[in-house]
């Protein structure tokens, strides 16, 4: 089963997710998997979960990060854990490709996409660090800037993806309440894709069975009880993201 770090190891509520230091503190904690939020800024594809600061900051930069660079993101996040004595010098907003260096042949990572656009400029950086076995791709149904009116193509971005890495769609209540399980499953099926990624609210027995007697894995997200972990651990699911990874 994959033991997947969410966001690496922030615990809850989540401090320094998505980072170098959550990435190794869930690696130590027993994860052999790690799960990060990828999107663009003006000049590099980063690894951050928001479009804005405005979570993370507690409503200091409200400033979309598509539009600053870099190096003025890395400061405004250095100067945040500063001021709040966060010390860590692995605790910064890291780059995609520093993430594939560092943990690339350490274990797999699972890489959400947060908006469309990005998907093949993803596939080209993962393949030139020779991960394409490592990696399994995913986004949503929605993803940034779409409408209710583009339901009818789900995970798009991720088919022209799926015949060169394993790709997974992420899976909500709503996908269930629009096309029922079954229909997911076929979808998925037809993209090409090896898993599901399921929210823990319709992890179902029922579910599982059908998708893995489909030839899909099922990975169920984000699970932080321990009495859930044992569930779903007695159901067969294929691997759990979890913000304790440890505990997994």
């Amino acid at each position: 089963m994959l033991r997947i770090g969410h966001r690496g190891a922030p615990g809850w509520p989540r401090k320094a997710e998505n980072t170098i230091f959550s990435f190794r503190k869930a690696l130590r904690g027993g994860a052999n998997a790690i799960e990060f939020d990828v999107r663009r800024c003006k000049d590099e594809i980063i690894v951050l979960h928001d479009k804005t600061f405005e979570r993370i900051t507690g409503g200091v930069h409200t400033d979309e990060v598509r539009y600053l660079q870099y190096a003025h993101l890395y400061s405004l996040y250095n100067r945040y854990c500063s001021a709040n004595g966060i010390g860590e010098k692995e605790v910064h907003i890291p780059l995609l490709s520093d993430v594939l260096k560092r943990f690339g042949d350490q274990c797999f990572l699972i890489i959400e996409l947060k908006e469309r656009g990005i998907g093949k400029d993803v596939f080209d950086m993962v393949r030139a660090e020779k991960l394409e076995n490592r990696v399994i791709i995913s986004a949503s149904d929605f993803l940034e800037g779409d409408s209710h009116e583009k339901a009818s193509l789900p995970w798009e971005e991720l088919v022209p993806l799926a015949q060169e890495v394993a790709v997974a769609p992420l899976v909500t209540m709503r996908n269930v309440m629009y096309m029922g399980y079954q229909e997911i499953i076929s979808r998925t099926k037809d993209m090409g894709a090896v898993a599901i990624h399921a929210n823990k609210t319709i992890s179902r027995e029922k579910f599982l069975i059908q998708a893995q007697r489909n030839g899909l894995q099922m990975h169920v997200w984000t699970v932080n009880k321990e009495k859930e972990i044992a569930h779903l651990k007695k159901l067969g699911v294929d691997g759990i993201m979890s913000d304790f990874p440890e505990r997994l």
